[in-house]
């Protein structure tokens, strides 16, 4: 994000887990410098996102009412937007950002110059089947296992391009608890990446069941869990104590379960007929997430598992060896930047700049409406 003088503060309004990072790792990533998080949970004031201070809403109207500053809304509820608009009207030197808004107007997809996070799957399939998953776990056909060598190997080459700059390291899937060795995952990750912070984001369905091995290697490798919550009936509390108790930090993400508030689940719409605008798609897209398989990084988790679609429905959607950017063939972590800043083939049918009317969380039916029009 371009500065408008030396003295304006960069700040994002809202900590909550996955929005925020959705917010922050596209900014870092382009080589802005956050300067602060506001929140008003008292429980997070205090903390700290990635060395970034998370201060209160007095604090910011008392020390930044006459500064200039850049303000991005990290909350995506339009209602909650609002009222967060509203509270902001006395920072009369501020400019005010939706977390739409943003990305549009500062086309950060095409100025990447580091990686703030990078994913990998280690499984493509999932115990739980959600309607719209945005990573295709649903139409998995058959059960993947990430191979460790292969893996070891990606990371390797990852470290001696960024030089192990790299913000998060996330294991995802698919459900990554369903892989027979998780536990080795981390091991290899803090092999290559001393100071990056490794995360297993679960379900959680699984982690009463985990084997003594796989608690120790989140210990040892100072592994965050981020539990995605679902409308389930699991002990969440009880969860938290336990991995507490092994000293293991939790985060929860995916809010919204109550009866007051029901779990929505949102996508991009994939065009079946192509011919949209691939530039403006990847500049308006905020499903960014850099993703590692099979030797190429991708953009989003859409050009990385297509394949997983294109073979349920029998379609012929560009698939991933067509987006990706092969981290063999480029020499340089400025090289692997400026190709990874370009729009890939797949953005031709991905309409970022119209996301679907959010439905109630619920099982998918596998019908190909849910991922396209």
């Amino acid at each position: 994000m371009e500065r408008r003088g030396k003295s304006t503060k960069v700040i994002l309004y809202g900590a909550g887990t996955q929005n925020l990072r959705m917010v922050y790792q596209p900014l870092v990533s382009s080589g802005c410098q956050v300067d602060y998080i506001c929140d008003k949970d008292k429980q997070k004031q205090g903390n700290y996102f990635n060395g970034v201070e998370i201060i209160s809403p007095e604090r910011l109207y008392q020390e930044y009412k006459d500064e200039p500053t850049e303000i991005i809304i990290t909350a995506r509820t339009p209602e909650v937007v609002e009222e967060i608009k509203e509270s902001l009207t006395e920072l009369e030197n501020a400019i005010i950002y939706t977390f739409e808004e943003f990305i549009r107007a500062k086309k950060l997809n095409s100025k990447v110059k580091r990686f703030s996070c990078i994913m990998v799957h280690l499984t493509d399939h999932c115990n739980l089947s959600c309607v719209r998953c945005s990573h295709f776990s649903p139409l998995a056909k058959k059960e993947f296992f990430l191979d460790l060598d292969d893996f070891e190997k990606d990371c390797r080459r990852l470290a001696e391009l960024t030089n192990g700059d790299v913000d998060e390291f996330q294991l995802s899937g698919g459900e990554p608890l369903l892989h027979p060795r998780v536990h080795e995952f981390p091991y290899i990750v803090r092999k290559y990446f001393r100071k990056t912070q490794i995360i297993i984001i679960t379900n959680a369905t699984r982690l009463e069941s985990m084997k003594e091995e796989f608690f120790r290697s989140c210990t040892d490798n100072k592994v965050n869990i981020w539990i995605s919550q679902y409308p389930l009936k699991l002990p969440y509390e009880e969860l938290r104590k336990k991995l507490d108790s092994e000293g293991i930090v939790v985060t929860f993400g995916n809010t919204g379960n109550s009866a007051e508030k029901p779990k929505e689940m949102w996508g991009l719409p994939l065009k079946l007929a192509g011919g949209l605008d691939a530039k403006q798609n990847f500049d308006s897209c905020l499903c960014m997430q850099y993703i590692i398989r099979d030797g190429r990084l991708y953009p989003c988790a859409n050009s990385a598992y297509i394949d997983l679609f294109n073979n349920y429905f029998d379609k012929q959607l560009p698939g991933p060896e067509e987006n990706g950017v092969d981290i063999y063939s480029v020499d340089s972590v400025d090289e692997l930047c400026a190709e990874i800043s370009r729009p890939v083939p797949l953005c031709e049918y991905c309409d970022a700049c119209n996301r679907m009317t959010p439905v109630p969380w619920c099982a998918s039916h596998k019908t190909i409406d849910e991922w396209s029009i």
